[in-house]
């Protein structure tokens, strides 16, 4: 190495001067000509000995904390593009700090795009699936709106709370993804790495620049640190609980972690209705609903303030309740016990809580 070259204040402890990804490179050093030099001078040896050339049209050169006039001689000498923190690299920005909530924006508008192109008027409760399967990543609040309403439009409209909607089926939720939950695993999956002291070169930098040999649960770590590092410094008192958790030795499961974050909620006597495999989702989803008891039924639009007739639809003696409607009426009462004669099970029938 030459004397006269200057690493990266952040790298020189590290002898670091390059990243490479496929076919991606990022060189770093002290923005000095002289250093600037010497490291296009050693990428110039490599380019002759590879036959591989720097694409200047998709090259940029990102320079800060020097002046004016520096910047214009380190661009003069390499004749790159200048480059502007953040850039998109594989569809993902980065940038030297927290990105804010309008950088976001471009993300969710396409999200929220696809959302609204879909045909949710007959996608029915179909909907639970696809928040499941196609949305994950969405932000909570187009979650509830898109379930409810089929709208991405933010609405406080919600007949279950989003609580109850992420607890696992045996618990009577509808097992949707809890993002916070879910990013609190991810997090933790890099402290996990930063506690293992794996050999990679973030590690090795974190180690070698903030942890610096000392216990990773009682260092202090500087507010002028990277937010990933902030963030992951939030979690130090859930480590002890990872690595118990996880219990996989060298292997990290962020699923594992998710579940394991979960609180142990009690199991619903009724949990193998919405696990049936042979039931539909849309059947699924109206009797999840049903017992919880928020279908429309009249007494509840009532309490909602609109005004309809309170008669029962089908025998009009009294007035429309969800238990009326669905096991106390004579007439449904009369359905029900002819359905189980012509299934073969001919018996009593109950109310909805002894039924359930």
């Amino acid at each position: 190495m030459n004397g006269n070259f200057n690493f990266h204040p952040r790298c020189r402890k590290l002898n670091s001067v390059y990243i490479c990804f496929a076919d991606d490179l990022l060189m770093y050093c002290r923005a000095d000509l002289i250093s600037v030099k010497l490291l296009n001078k050693a990428f110039m040896r490599f380019s002759k000995a590879s036959c591989l050339q720097a694409n200047l049209d998709k090259s940029s050169l990102y320079i800060a904390g020097v002046a004016d006039h520096t910047k214009e001689e380190l661009f003069k000498e390499l004749g790159y593009a200048s480059g502007v923190l953040p850039f998109r690299y594989l569809g993902v920005l980065l940038a030297s700090k927290k990105l804010s909530a309008n950088q976001y924006l471009p993300l969710i508008e396409k999200i929220t795009a696809k959302v609204t192109c879909w045909s949710v008027k007959l996608l029915s409760y179909g909907r639970v699936q696809l928040i499941k399967s196609v949305l994950f990543g969405v932000i909570e609040k187009i979650y509830r709106t898109f379930l409810w309403t089929s709208f991405v439009i933010v609405s406080k409209k919600a007949l279950v709370s989003w609580e109850t909607i992420c607890k696992p089926h045996a618990a009577g939720g509808l097992n949707i993804m809890d993002l916070c939950l879910w990013n609190r695993a991810a997090i933790l999956k890099q402290l996990w790495n930063i506690a293992r002291s794996k050999e990679c070169l973030w590690i090795q930098w974190v180690h070698t620049y903030f942890i610096r040999r000392q216990h990773i649960e009682t260092i202090q770590i500087p507010k002028s640190a990277s937010w990933v590092i902030l963030q992951g410094q939030v979690s130090h008192g859930a480590l002890n609980n990872a690595f118990a958790i996880t219990q996989l030795g060298d292997k990290y499961s962020t699923h594992m972690m998710y579940e394991g974050l979960m609180p142990q909620y009690p199991k619903v006597h009724w949990k193998g209705i919405t696990l049936h495999p042979s039931i539909h989702l849309s059947f699924k989803f109206i009797v999840w609903l049903a017992i919880h008891k928020k279908l429309a039924t009249v007494d509840r639009l009532v309490k909602f303030g609109i005004q309809i007739p309170r008669e029962c639809a089908y025998c009009g003696l009294t007035d429309e309740s969800f238990s009326h409607l669905y096991f106390d009426c004579q007439i449904t009462k009369d359905l029900w016990r002819r359905l189980c004669v012509w299934l073969g099970y001919p018996r009593v029938i109950q109310d909805w809580e002894t039924e359930v």
